[in-house]
């Protein structure tokens, strides 16, 4: 593997990990991962500065035959979902935390009420 296309596959992970990189919802070695990453790709810094959503110029740069190259993961992402719809994800996402969070909460003191 060389080391563009090993930048490439990065680069993908690297976009598919943003969003819940910004709500801190990754472990801190894949936050450092991403953290070196940034530092050292320019096109993910270009990416970042655009928005996050849009293919940037140095992405033509890949080779076609990449089947999961970032330019195809990034067409997929900002065509299919507009900002609205990545923000009301990105809440119910939250909510969906917070419920599981209430519900635990409620199952333990629940087992601490019957058992003493």
């Amino acid at each position: 593997m060389n080391h563009q296309q090993s930048l490439t596959e990065q680069c993908a992970i690297f976009r598919d990990l943003y969003a819940d990189y910004q709500a801190d919802h990754v472990e801190q070695e894949t936050k450092q991962w991403m953290e070196e990453h940034l530092y050292q790709c320019g096109n993910c810094q270009e990416w970042i500065t655009l928005g996050g959503t849009s293919q940037t110029a140095g992405e033509d740069q890949h080779e076609p035959g990449e089947s999961f190259s970032v330019q195809q993961t990034s067409s997929v992402h900002s065509s299919s979902l507009t900002k609205e719809e990545l923000k009301t994800i990105r809440t119910a996402k939250r909510m969906l935390w917070l419920g599981i969070g209430l519900v635990t909460a409620l199952s333990v003191w629940v087992a601490f009420w019957f058992y003493f």
